[in-house]
C-alpha cells in the first residue's frame, strides 16, 4: 500500500464506506525528511475506489509555511512495488484557497512567492482555485529588482518555469524593461533567470523600456539573479538585435505597412479608434456656419458665436467617444465596423503586433493600440518631432547587450554603424562596435562621427537626446573634405585638428526629425583650442616634430558642416614653428594642396630666424609640401641671399637662391654669386653656398 491515514470514524462494509472524524495522512513519499502532511475534519472514502478527495483540509509545509494552509485534497493508490510508476505519479494533489500566499524561499532565497499553491505529486504548481495570478518577486541587494506574473508556475527540481508570464525588470524613479508574455525558466537553485520570446502573438513582441526609452527586439534575456549584469541576446548570430528609439520613425516603412493597399492599416485603425455616431447637432451647426459664410451682409460676430459652438461640440464629443478605454477593441468590433472577415484580418494584425503598433490577444480576440501607432500616425502628418536612432547589433563571441542593474547602464556590441539625423547627414561608426546606453537614449561611444563633411575621431563622445547634440570630451583628430575641381566629389582636406575638444549640434533639438530645414546645421563648437601638425613622414621625413612645429587654433565655430565654403573656412591661432621664427599670430585656410595653411609677408624689416642666427624678409607659405619662403631675402652677418622659394626646416634652410652678396668685413673678402645653392645649418653656424654655372666673385 501507498497510503497511510491516520483516523477515527465508523466503517459501513456493504456499502462499503468509510466515515471519518478526522484524519491526517503523511507525504513523505514524496517529501521525505520535509516533516509535510494533510490533516482534515470530517471525510468519507469509497472502500472500492482507489481514489479519495476532501474538500477542506490543512496542508502543513514547515520549511515554507508559518501555519498550515488550507485547501482541497486528492489522493490515489500506487503499486507499490512499481518504483517507476510511483515517481511519475500526479498523486497527491493539493490545490489552496488563498491565491496571496506569500511564501518565502519556496523559489530560492533571493526570491519571493505570492499568489496559490497547488501540488501534483511532487511537482509544486501556483494554480489557484479562482484562477487568478500568480507572482514571483526577484531581490537583488535586498531590493526588488523584477517580477513575474502567471496563472500558474510549475516548480520542480529546482526550477520554476511558465509560458506566456507578464515580466517587469524595474530600473530607477518607476521605470522598467517589460514583456507582456514571454517564457520563463528560472533555476533558483543556480540562480539562474532565462526568459525566451515565443512565436505566437504577444510572445513575439518587444521588451519595452521606459528608462532607457528604447525598445528591445532580443530572443532571450538571460540573469544570474545574485550578479548585477543581465544579458540581452539571440539565438541566431546572425540575427541583428535591434534597439529603436521610442521616438523612431522613418517614412519608408509607413509606406511599406501598406504596400500594395487602397489604405494604410495604420489610418484604417486610427479612424476606428477616432469613430463617433453621427451628431445632428453638430451637423446643424456646419450647415449654419456654411449659411452665415455666403450670406450678405456678412454677419461676422454672429459667424464668430456659431464656429466658437461648433468647436465647443467637437471638444465634448471626442470627450465623450474618444477615452483611454477605446485603445482596447475586439477584432470582431473591428471588423463590423469595416465590413470584413475576422479570419482574413488575423493576420495583418499578427503583422501589426510584431511591428510593435498593436498588442494582439489571439487568445481573447483582443487588440490594443500601442503609442508606436500613435506616433507613426502623428509622424506622417508632420504633425510630431521624431529621431531615426536605431541600433543593430550583430555577434557572435559576447551577447548583443549587458545591462548592469547597479547603474542601470546597458553595454550594446555588435554595433557596425548607426544614424542620428539623415537630414543633417550625422552618423556614428563606433569603436569596437560598443555603445554604452544610459537615461533616456544618452549614448557614450568612441569611433567616428561623421556630419556632413567633417570627421571626429576619439574615444569617449557622449550624445544627448534632449539637447540632441554631442560632446567630445577629447577629439584625437577632426578631419574635412571638400569638394574637388568637378565640384562632385569630395576630396579630404591633408590636415587634421587633433586634441580638440567641444560640442557637435546636429540640429534644433525639436527638429530631430530634420522636418524643416536649418541650413545652419549642424554646428561644432570647440571648447579649447586644437592643434594642426605637420610631422607626417611624407612631409620632408618626419622633420616637423609635432611638439615644436604646429598650428594651434583658438576655440571655434563651425557652421553648415554639410555645406561650407573656403572663403568662409578660416581658423585663428598661433603659430609655432620650432624657432625657425619667433612665435606669431596668423589664421589657416585650405591650400592648393587641400591642406590647411597660410600664406602670410613679414613684417617691414623680417622677422629672426633660428633664435637670432639671421633675419629673413619674405612670404611664408606654410602647407604640407612644407614651410617655404617665398620672393624674399636671408640676412647672415654681412650677407644678403635672395631666392624666389626656399624650404625651411626647423635646423636647416635649404633651396636654390638667385642672388649672394657678402659685404668685406674683418672676417670676410667680398664675394658674389647667382643661381646657386644655399645650405645654413645654423644651430652649427655654418652657412654654405654651392655654385653651379656662375663662379664665386670675391674681392
Amino acid at each position: 500500500d501507498t497510503i497511510e491515514i491516520r483516523t477515527k470514524g465508523e466503517c459501513y462494509p456493504l456499502e462499503p464506506l468509510w466515515k471519518g472524524v478526522k484524519g491526517e495522512t503523511s507525504l513523505s513519499r514524496k517529501f521525505p525528511n520535509e516533516n509535510t502532511k494533510i490533516t482534515f475534519d470530517a471525510f468519507s472514502i469509497k472502500l472500492d475506489d482507489f481514489r479519495y478527495a476532501v474538500d477542506t483540509v490543512l496542508f502543513h509545509y514547515p520549511r515554507f509555511f508559518e501555519i498550515p494552509v488550507a485547501g482541497s485534497f486528492k489522493d490515489e493508490l500506487q503499486d507499490f512495488f512499481n518504483e517507476a510508476l510511483k515517481r511519475k505519479s500526479k498523486f497527491p494533489q493539493f490545490v489552496s484557497f488563498q491565491n496571496d500566499l506569500k511564501i518565502k524561499g519556496i523559489v530560492g532565497e533571493q526570491s519571493v512567492f505570492t499568489g496559490g499553491f497547488s501540488l501534483l505529486g511532487d511537482v509544486i504548481n501556483t494554480a489557484t482555485v479562482d484562477g487568478k495570478p500568480s507572482y514571483i518577486d526577484i531581490f537583488f541587494k535586498d531590493k526588488k529588482k523584477a517580477t513575474m506574473k502567471s496563472k500558474g508556475f510549475r516548480i520542480a527540481n529546482g526550477i520554476a518555469s511558465a509560458e506566456k508570464i507578464e515580466f517587469n525588470m524595474y530600473l530607477d524613479s518607476g521605470a522598467s524593461i517589460f514583456h507582456p508574455s514571454i517564457n520563463v525558466s528560472f533555476n533558483y537553485a543556480a540562480n539562474q533567470l532565462v526568459l525566451e520570446k515565443g512565436k505566437d502573438g504577444l510572445m513575439r513582441g518587444v521588451f519595452e523600456d521606459n528608462y532607457h526609452n528604447m525598445s528591445i527586439d532580443v530572443q532571450t534575456m538571460r540573469w544570474k539573479i545574485d550578479e548585477p549584469f543581465v544579458d540581452f541576446d539571440n539565438f541566431n548570430n546572425d540575427k541583428p538585435a535591434i534597439f529603436e528609439s521610442n521616438d523612431f520613425y522613418r517614412q519608408i516603412y509607413y509606406d511599406k505597412i501598406q504596400g500594395v493597399l487602397p489604405a494604410n492599416p495604420l489610418e484604417l485603425i486610427y479612424r476606428f479608434y477616432l469613430r463617433m455616431p453621427p451628431d445632428p447637432l453638430e451637423r446643424d451647426l456646419k450647415k449654419l456656419l456654411k449659411k452665415l459664410y455666403l450670406s450678405k451682409p456678412r454677419d461676422n460676430e454672429r459667424i464668430k458665436q456659431v464656429a466658437a459652438r461648433l468647436s465647443q461640440r467637437k471638444r465634448e464629443r471626442k470627450a465623450k467617444y474618444i477615452t483611454p478605454e477605446r485603445r482596447t477593441f475586439t477584432l470582431q468590433e473591428y471588423c463590423e465596423y469595416y465590413d470584413c472577415v475576422p479570419n482574413a484580418m488575423e493576420h495583418p494584425f499578427i503583422d501589426l503586433h510584431d511591428k510593435g503598433y498593436v498588442v494582439y490577444d489571439f487568445e481573447n480576440d483582443t487588440v490594443r493600440i500601442t503609442d508606436k501607432l500613435f506616433n507613426y500616425i502623428y509622424c506622417n502628418k508632420k504633425s510630431k518631432d521624431y529621431d531615426v536612432i536605431r541600433l543593430s547589433s550583430v555577434i557572435a563571441a559576447r551577447p548583443n547587450a549587458t545591462l548592469n542593474i547597479l547603474s542601470n547602464e546597458m553595454n550594446i556590441e555588435g554595433v557596425a554603424a548607426f544614424n542620428f539625423s539623415d537630414s543633417q547627414t550625422v552618423y556614428v561608426v563606433p569603436k569596437e562596435q560598443q555603445v554604452k546606453l544610459t537615461r533616456n537614449r544618452t549614448l557614450e561611444f568612441g569611433g567616428k562621427v561623421s556630419a556632413g563633411r567633417f570627421e571626429f575621431y576619439g574615444d569617449k563622445y557622449t550624445f544627448n537626446y534632449p539637447r540632441f547634440d554631442v560632446y567630445f570630451e577629447v577629439i584625437d583628430s577632426m578631419k574635412m573634405y571638400f569638394p574637388d575641381e568637378s565640384g562632385v566629389r569630395l576630396r579630404p582636406v591633408k590636415s587634421v585638428f587633433r586634441n580638440i575638444g567641444g560640442t557637435l549640434f546636429i540640429d534644433k533639438p525639436n527638429n530631430k526629425s530634420g522636418n524643416i530645414d536649418y541650413p545652419e546645421y549642424p554646428i561644432f563648437k570647440s571648447n579649447r583650442g586644437g592643434d594642426i601638425l605637420y610631422d607626417k613622414p611624407s612631409i620632408h621625413g618626419g622633420q616637423y616634430v609635432a611638439d615644436r612645429f604646429k598650428f594651434t587654433a583658438d576655440p571655434f565655430t563651425i557652421d553648415s558642416l554639410d555645406n561650407f565654403t573656403i572663403d568662409g573656412l578660416k581658423f585663428d591661432g598661433t603659430f609655432y614653428s620650432a624657432d625657425i621664427f619667433p612665435v606669431f599670430r596668423h589664421y589657416v585656410y585650405i591650400q592648393p594642396d587641400y591642406s590647411l595653411g597660410f600664406v602670410k609677408e613679414t613684417p617691414t624689416g623680417g622677422l629672426p630666424m633660428y633664435k637670432g642666427k639671421g633675419k629673413g624678409d619674405m612670404t611664408l607659405n606654410l602647407s604640407e609640401v612644407g614651410f617655404y619662403g617665398e620672393t624674399g631675402r636671408i640676412d647672415y652677418e654681412t650677407s644678403k641671399t635672395k631666392f624666389s622659394r626656399i624650404l625651411m626646416l626647423p635646423d636647416s634652410t635649404v633651396g636654390p637662391i638667385n642672388t649672394y652678396d657678402l659685404k668685406e668685413s674683418t672676417l670676410y673678402a667680398e664675394a658674389h654669386t647667382q643661381n646657386a645653392d644655399l645650405t645654413w645649418l645654423p644651430y652649427q653656424d655654418k652657412y654654405k653656398i654651392t655654385t653651379k654655372e656662375w663662379p664665386m666673385k670675391t674681392f
